[in-house]
């Protein structure tokens, strides 16, 4: 059975998402988008303006998916960026978990993302670039910032799909057109 799952990447600065479909085998990514804002503008608007292009991202490329995948935030050296950042996954988590029983919602660990992923729980952005680009062939477009995003965004659904449980292939097949 086909299933439509949505990852978010939740940050402040850029959020990445990616819609892909999962057959129970395989994972094709259909499409991958991020949101950026800026540290100027105040704390409770960026949340908003962040929910709602996720929304529109949703309703555009993965209308109802039937997986949600959020990855969830570690606090490290900056604990009030990660506060910040809690703040953001609570409002997505509970806008996708509110009332939406036909939906399965997940939290994943980005140690965990990292090691389904590439094999290595610390892994940093290039290699998670690396990883993702290797799968397709090519390198993703966009800025630096973006293309960190799309990986982790597809990194996001891919290892949620493992730590689900779901045998998942490890070959990801690219829609013709991702952008």
């Amino acid at each position: 059975m086909m299933k439509t799952v949505l990852s978010i990447d939740p940050g402040l600065t850029c959020t990445g998402m990616c819609s892909s479909v999962f057959d129970g085998t395989s994972l094709l990514i259909e499409r991958v988008g991020c949101v950026h804002t800026n540290a100027v503008i105040p704390l409770p608007e960026r949340m908003n303006y962040i929910l709602r292009e996720v929304c529109q991202f949703e309703m555009e490329y993965c209308l109802n998916p039937d997986i949600v995948i959020i990855e969830d935030c570690v606090i490290g050296l900056n604990a009030k960026g990660a506060m910040k950042q809690s703040e953001l996954i609570g409002v997505l988590w509970s806008h996708y978990g509110n009332g939406r029983d036909e939906c399965s919602m997940y939290r994943i660990n980005p140690t965990d993302v990292k090691m389904e992923f590439t094999g290595i729980g610390n892994a940093k952005k290039p290699a998670m670039m690396a990883e993702a680009e290797s799968y397709f062939g090519f390198k993703l477009e966009g800025t630096k910032p973006e293309r960190e995003a799309y990986a982790d965004a597809i990194a996001i659904a891919y290892s949620g799909l493992i730590k689900m449980g779901e045998q998942c292939s490890f070959g990801i097949k690219l829609e013709e057109g991702l952008s």
